[in-house]
């Protein structure tokens, strides 16, 4: 399957290239052609740039400039991600994507990526790019979507954007439990998301040092399990009063969310840090259940492998040309970033629907092991689609038919 066929079907279905409106409203123009649009989200993602798609295409490099300039944006992006990331969650195999009943875990990690241009958040970091400089592109995955993303300098610390990512998801997906892995904690984490109706559920690298932190083990009267240190619980009632204007300051988006968590994580007034003993009372809280629980281990893990397989997809897109942003600037970064977000998306959506009109079928025929194999099956793949070679942005493209290409299609009972 070709990426430009597919995108094609994924807008038939969506209609996510509506949202790309002109950046003029003033201005009288023509209708933007749904060929040029896939051009540039296609020359952005895949790190081809303007100028080489129209060399490998039959585009114009002046009419995908004018795209460009005109249509991609940050604004325009994120609704179109939003549009594909919503039409994911109406797909009957979403619902079987929910690792836990009542809740619906996300995950939030950073993958590195390094820049041919130098830009203001490109930072060294031998561990990645050797001499090079580079940026870390996080993203929120819930149930194997990508519904939020942001681009950070390498050496900016994940776990102060964690919040920033989970309560500006516009989607309608909108996870209630936060997985990250070690990079993703810091001192107030927990304290915050808590007071915002989610729950932190962070794994941790040496889970035996952050128990040992926190807890002392005596074998008094067959053992038990106490506090290092008790919780000041009349310093938080103390300070509750100005707790509520910090969280008030962040829902009301006045400040940069990302620098105020920073600097509630470093300070040392007796706010914060009655702040920073309600973050310990929950992590207390947490960590007894994480270690007691083998069922939330499992969720916790499962999100973190979700996130993974979404990176090793969007990897596969940004390398289609050489896996470096080539971007002249932050916001083109961020653009290009977002651009290979929507592919992703797009990607999703179609393994999704065929996956849904897969287990439609069988629901009918009442075949519940099919069923429930199918479910199993990861929708974050791509070794079925073309993502790179010359691009033909015609018109003449046969529509997609999902009935047709599973209509050749029988499992096995040995497959099952």
């Amino acid at each position: 399957m070709g990426i430009v066929e597919l995108m094609l079907f994924v807008h038939q279905k969506t209609g996510f290239l509506k949202s790309f409106s002109h950046i003029s409203l003033n201005k009288e123009k023509s209708a933007v052609d749904n060929e040029d649009l896939i051009a540039c989200i296609l020359a952005n993602g895949t790190n081809y740039g303007l100028y080489k798609m129209a060399n490998i295409s039959d585009r114009s490099m002046g009419k995908l400039r004018s795209v460009d300039d005109s249509y991609i944006r940050y604004e325009t992006l994120t609704n179109a991600n939003d549009a594909v990331s919503n039409a994911i969650a109406t797909l009957p195999i979403f619902s079987y994507y929910q690792v836990a009943d009542n809740q619906l875990f996300s995950s939030i990690d950073g993958q590195k990526f390094e820049c041919r241009i130098n830009t203001f958040k490109a930072r060294y970091s031998s561990k990645y790019f050797s001499k090079s400089k580079g940026v870390s592109a996080i993203t929120l995955v819930s149930n194997h979507v990508p519904v939020n993303a942001r681009v950070i300098g390498a050496n900016e610390y994940e776990g102060h954007f964690a919040f920033d990512l989970l309560y500006n998801n516009s989607s309608d997906i909108q996870p209630n439990v936060l997985s990250t892995d070690t990079h993703g904690t810091n001192k107030v984490n927990f304290a915050i998301l808590d007071l915002f109706g989610y729950s932190f559920a962070p794994r941790y690298a040496k889970m035996k040092h952050i128990f040992f932190e926190l807890f002392e083990v005596t074998e008094d009267d067959g053992g038990h399990i106490r506090l290092k240190k008790d919780i000041n619980q009349s310093l938080i009632i103390d300070e509750w009063e100005n707790i509520q204007h910090i969280m008030c300051s962040l829902s009301r988006k006045t400040g940069t969310q990302s620098t105020i968590v920073r600097k509630l994580s470093n300070g040392k007034s007796r706010t914060l840090l009655a702040l920073h003993e309600y973050d310990r009372l929950i992590k207390s809280i947490y960590v007894l259940e994480y270690i007691d629980n083998s069922t939330l281990r499992h969720y916790v893990q499962h999100a973190l492998n979700r996130g993974e397989a979404y990176h090793q997809l969007k990897r596969a897109i940004t390398s289609v040309n050489g896996n470096k942003f080539r971007g002249g600037n932050d916001y083109d970064v961020s653009q290009w970033n977002d651009c290979a977000r929507l592919i992703s998306n797009c990607i999703i959506y179609y393994n999704s629907a065929l996956l849904s009109a897969f287990i439609k079928r069988h629901e009918k025929t009442g075949r519940k092991d099919i069923v429930e194999a199918i479910s199993r099956l990861s929708p974050v793949a791509w070794q079925h689609i073309n993502l790179n070679g010359e691009y033909a942005f015609n018109k003449n493209t046969a529509e997609i038919d999902l009935a047709e290409l599973l209509s050749g299609i029988e499992p096995l009972k040995s497959d099952f």
